[in-house]
């Protein structure tokens, strides 16, 4: 199967996370597209994130990478602005765009969506997929520098549409569960 895979992380970050697990071995029967974060706080004017929006926009003009045999690594680019409905917008409808042209590069129709951020929603509601698998690490509404609002709701929103949920911890189940 194609499996389109929504990190909150970025492949090449250095972290070997569940997001980087779960990628590799889903890749040993699987066609994996590995969508690098699609960050959820307001960057600042630090060195760390001025270095971060220029690895991101290498990402993307490098196009698709493949990191390891049936994984491949895709870097959107979007503008980091989620608090704002029209940005948000905006974003969806670029990020579908990019996604899109790579599924028709790689012949994909349907591919099974995993997602681990509540603001891929917008995007993933534009999508064509076979199921949508949401995977809750952690309440991302409650990071410092995200609009908790926008992304609680987005969060609550992705549990009821995804076909399965899952979660790192029981309180985690519990939000879900409601």
């Amino acid at each position: 199967k194609d499996i389109l895979l929504f990190s909150s992380d970025d492949w090449d970050s250095g972290l070997k996370t569940s997001k980087y697990h779960l990628a590799t071995r889903l890749a040993r029967q699987n066609r994996v597209f590995f969508i690098n974060s699609l960050s959820l706080r307001i960057p600042s004017v630090s060195k760390r994130d001025i270095e971060k929006i220029f690895a991101k926009l290498n990402g993307f003009f490098k196009g698709p990478q493949e990191a390891q045999k049936n994984i491949h690594v895709i870097t959107p680019i979007l503008l980091p602005l989620q608090k704002l409905g029209m940005v948000r917008f905006f974003n969806n409808i670029v990020v579908v765009m990019q996604i899109k042209s790579l599924l028709r590069k790689f012949g994909s129709k349907r591919p099974q969506i995993w997602t681990f951020l509540p603001n891929t929603l917008g995007v993933i509601r534009r999508l064509p997929r076979q199921k949508l698998i949401y995977y809750s690490v952690d309440d991302m509404s409650a990071f410092r520098g995200v609009p908790q609002g926008v992304i609680r709701k987005l969060d609550e929103e992705l549990a009821k549409e995804a076909d399965i949920v899952f979660t790192a911890s029981k309180e985690l189940f519990d939000k879900k569960s409601i």
